[in-house]
C-alpha cells in the first residue's frame, strides 16, 4: 500500500515533530513507527535538518568485545 502524500506545510510540521522526538531521546526506529516510514527516512530527514546524531548503541555488557 503506498504511503499518503503530504503537502509541504504538513511535511515541515512532521519534520519538526521528528526532530523534537529524537532530541527528546526517542530512537530512530520508534520515530519511524510513529510516522509509518523507514528508520533510514527519519535518519535522512534529521541529518538534512542538521541534527547531531547520537552514537549507536550496542552490547556493552561484561562479555562484550565493545566493553570499555
Amino acid at each position: 500500500m503506498p504511503r499518503p502524500k503530504y503537502e509541504r506545510s504538513t511535511q515541515a510540521v512532521r519534520r519538526q515533530q521528528m526532530k523534537k522526538l529524537y532530541e527528546g531521546g526517542m530512537k530512530l526506529r520508534d520515530i519511524a513507527a510513529v510516522f509509518n516510514v523507514t528508520f533510514q527516512c527519519v535518519h535522512q530527514v534529521l541529518t538534512r535538518m542538521g541534527v547531531k546524531m547520537r552514537p549507536r548503541g550496542g552490547n556493552t555488557g561484561s562479555h562484550s568485545r565493545r566493553r570499555k
